[in-house]
């Protein structure tokens, strides 16, 4: 928006509800995959009525937005930029909560474009914060080594580990499942004050 000199409200609306309305249709469609850790990670009610009620609800404002877009492009306000900004997301969490049935398919697309599109962000920030940031290439050595080292200990730790855990006491099995997925989380937190407007570093940034 910034770059159109433009604030669209509207296309935020959009872009949330296609983002929360198929993580809810998820959990009433009866193929959903029930969790990652156990089958029971997840609240999920199969329910393929309302499942189909909510489908046809996502689809009709989908094609208001289409409607709106084609609208707007037709008047001459041809924003490629911030149209695609609600169309890729649209898209992607479209396949993994209505299409996808594996936890390859519903979790490793969003861990992964969230991956590329946060190196993004975090490239273009160092170049301006840090004053000797100078070479993209120490930043992917850098991402791919964390990747790597962190990876491998979250494999191993699920496998010899939580997965030894899961037939023991439930309040054993929480707490490990918890311990492993706490800085996950909370990571999202911490994203959500460093990138806020008025944060220091963030405005220099944006």
């Amino acid at each position: 928006q910034k770059l159109n000199h433009r604030a669209d409200v509207v296309s935020d609306y959009f872009l949330y509800f296609f983002a929360i309305a198929p993580m809810v249709i998820y959990h009433f469609r009866p193929e959903a995959t029930a969790g990652y850790y156990t089958e029971k990670d997840l609240f999920l009610y199969p329910f393929a009525a309302l499942r189909d009620v909510l489908l046809i609800l996502y689809l009709l404002v989908a094609c208001a937005w289409g409607y709106r877009e084609w609208k707007l492009w037709t008047a001459g306000t041809r924003e490629t930029n911030r149209l695609l900004s609600v169309a890729v997301p649209a898209v992607i969490y479209a396949f993994c909560f209505l299409v996808g049935t594996t936890i390859t398919q519903v979790l490793f697309p969003l861990l992964f474009l969230h991956g590329i599109a946060y190196f993004g962000v975090m490239t273009k920030a160092l170049g301006k914060t840090q004053k000797r940031f100078e070479k993209e290439s120490i930043a992917v050595f850098a991402i791919l080594m964390t990747a790597v080292g962190f990876g491998l200990t979250e494999s191993w730790m699920e496998e010899n580990v939580i997965n030894h855990a899961l037939g023991s006491e439930p309040i054993l099995n929480s707490a490990i499942i918890g311990l492993s997925l706490t800085p996950l989380f909370c990571h999202y937190a911490f994203d959500a004050i460093i990138w806020k407007k008025n944060h220091r570093e963030s405005k220099l940034i944006f």
